[in-house]
């Protein structure tokens, strides 16, 4: 009997791999990497006794078969015309960097999506570390002289760390929760850090406060830095 996996790489975890590979789940294409492996078991009739030698062996042999798929794969989506890399720290870590935004000092500033509380944050790589939110958002408000509904002001996409440039809520960090789409309204009156003023523009996209979430910044920059791009 033959058996026939179509093995297609998505780099999620290894262990996962192995296991969508061993039930049989599709994956959807994300590198182009396909790679196919034929595996030839024991089969077993009706009334057949089982052996754990014979168990074993088809167990041994489909995992070899799987290791060399993967270990193909592996190797394949390394030249991914995509040119997805990693970050890593001295040690070799991978770290959860984004992007690099500038390298005005020796070891970068870089944003970072930090695992804990879910969102991006720059962090610059400097002797003492900087960790900041990603934005400063202005604020508009529903009626005259700062009343009414407060709105974040074009804030950044979901899950960017921001602050509140009026001042109306030092201290606080927010992010767009996923799935919140920004509202477009003329507001009556603004304050984007130097008071409130009417506001006497176009209309503008913004997220009512309420609808905000708020983080809490990491207290360390991850890994061991500097940190270095690698080809995946």
């Amino acid at each position: 009997m033959k058996i026939k996996m179509y093995v297609v790489d998505l780099q999620i975890p290894r262990r996962t791999k192995r296991i969508a590979l061993l039930l049989g789940v599709p994956v959807t294409i994300l590198f182009g990497v396909v790679a196919i492996a034929y595996a030839s078991i024991t089969t077993f009739n009706p009334g057949d006794p089982l052996s754990s030698a014979t168990m074993n062996g088809n167990f041994s042999d489909l995992n070899s078969r799987l290791t060399a798929v993967e270990g193909a794969i592996d190797a394949g989506a390394s030249n991914s015309p995509l040119g997805a890399i990693v970050w890593r720290d001295t040690t070799g870590a991978v770290v959860p960097v984004v992007r690099l935004l500038a390298d005005s000092n020796p070891q970068g500033v870089f944003e970072v999506l930090d695992p804990i509380s879910g969102a991006v944050w720059d962090m610059g790589v400097w002797n003492p570390p900087s960790i900041t939110p990603t934005s400063l958002v202005g604020s508009v408000y529903t009626s005259a002289n700062c009343a009414g509904t407060e709105y974040a002001a074009a804030p950044p996409p979901s899950r960017y760390s921001f602050t509140d440039a009026s001042g109306a809520n030092p201290g606080v960090f927010y992010v767009v929760p996923d799935g919140i789409i920004q509202t477009q309204f003329t507001p009556v009156s603004f304050n984007f850090g130097g008071g409130c003023a009417p506001w006497t523009m176009a209309s503008v996209w913004g997220v009512p406060y309420t609808s905000l979430m708020t983080v809490t910044p990491p207290s360390a920059l991850p890994g061991a830095p500097p940190y270095h791009p690698q080809p995946l």
